[in-house]
């Protein structure tokens, strides 16, 4: 019995279940971040978003999460003058928390 190689089905399942588990994991880290982030205002919360859907790179995907309003690094990262006090991180938290589960998102959509 002759050996059928399927190399190319199975590199497209992966590529797909990359895909996938990179949204799951996003979705995971945008929720998070909603939680977390400081509600002053709900303008940052509501800014929070997918900015870059997964998107194919010569190496596999990259996406974005995080929010494009004004203040959003300030209260991520604290302000310029060093202070350590006013701000909330609320993305680093949430990508320490969901970030390390990407690999299993990936193995769900493979099938694994």
């Amino acid at each position: 019995m002759p050996l059928q190689w399927n190399g190319n089905q199975i590199l497209a399942k992966l590529r797909q279940a990359e895909k996938e588990g990179l949204l799951d994991t996003d979705a995971d880290i945008l929720e998070e971040a909603d939680r977390r982030v400081r509600k002053d205002t709900t303008n940052l919360e509501m800014s929070i978003d997918i900015l870059q859907p997964p998107t194919a790179t010569g190496e596999g995907f990259t996406s974005q999460v995080g929010s494009e309003e004004a203040y959003a690094a300030i209260q991520e990262l604290g302000p310029a003058d060093g202070r350590k006090y006013g701000y909330t991180p609320y993305l680093r938290p949430a990508l320490d928390i969901h970030g390390k589960n990407l690999a299993g998102n990936i193995k769900k959509h493979f099938g694994g």
